[in-house]
């Protein structure tokens, strides 16, 4: 889709430097055009970037273990650090289930670094499914919150990552540490999932929190490429974007 918007402007391009200049009001009607195309372009992007950092949230390596059933007002905070020690903390929150069963969702991105602190939160409502989107709002940085268009029949929004068997978990279990994070110390299980292109997932599991995940990490070759530890959580979160 964003290739053909790009195919098109550029016709567009070629096509008004080709027309008579004294065409009245030509300039006014391309200059709108080429607006409405704009806007159609950073709303598929900005669907686009929420859809994929929904599945980054919920998804490590392609996989999640879903311990628990999230409630309504379920909210926790990750904090993310990367190999080079560039940190964001991620918050995801279930905001309330309507009538028919669809889902309000937040999802925030808070950069630690000092030359980065630019925020990015999304509020979004899917089907019981969690695939198909139906609405969006957003607010990057200090911009007021927006109602983003979300056009009919916007399916696979968010597919969710594969779950190992009950019975691959307890095989790939090493046993139950004691793990201190920021959202506190707690006793969790340690799960360690290994693959032949060399990298290794591990997951921190407890009860005691929303998600069921206290910490998890992914290694490649011997070398941490990102760590994630909880960093809060808690109940009754509510919309803060003005979503319903």
């Amino acid at each position: 889709m964003k290739k053909f918007y790009s195919i098109l402007m550029v016709s567009m391009v070629l096509v008004t430097l080709s027309l008579p200049a004294q065409i009245p009001g030509l300039d006014k009607k391309m200059e709108q055009m080429s607006k409405t195309l704009g806007n159609q372009m950073q709303n598929q992007v900005m669907i686009s970037m929420a859809r994929a950092l929904f599945g980054y949230t919920f998804s490590v390596g392609g996989y999640w273990l879903w311990p628990k059933e999230i409630k309504n007002g379920d909210w926790w905070k990750y904090q993310l650090i990367d190999d080079e020690g560039d940190k964001l903390l991620v918050e995801i929150a279930k905001l309330k289930t309507d009538a028919k069963g669809n889902q309000w969702w937040r999802m925030g991105y808070y950069p630690l670094n000092e030359e980065d602190n630019e925020a990015y939160i999304y509020e979004i409502l899917v089907d019981p499914s969690m695939e198909n989107l139906l609405r969006m709002r957003a607010k990057m940085g200090d911009e007021k919150p927006t109602e983003i268009p979300v056009t009919e029949n916007t399916k696979s929004f968010f597919m969710k990552p594969s779950k190992p068997t009950n019975e691959s978990i307890k095989a790939a279990t090493k046993g139950i540490e004691t793990v201190k994070v920021p959202a506190g110390t707690f006793r969790a299980k340690h799960i360690v999932y290994g693959f032949q292109t060399g990298s290794k997932i591990e997951w921190w599991m407890s009860k005691k929190v929303p998600s069921g995940v206290i910490k998890y990490s992914i290694t490649d070759d011997g070398k941490v490429v990102y760590v994630s530890e909880l960093h809060s959580f808690g109940g009754k979160a509510k919309s803060i974007l003005g979503s319903y």
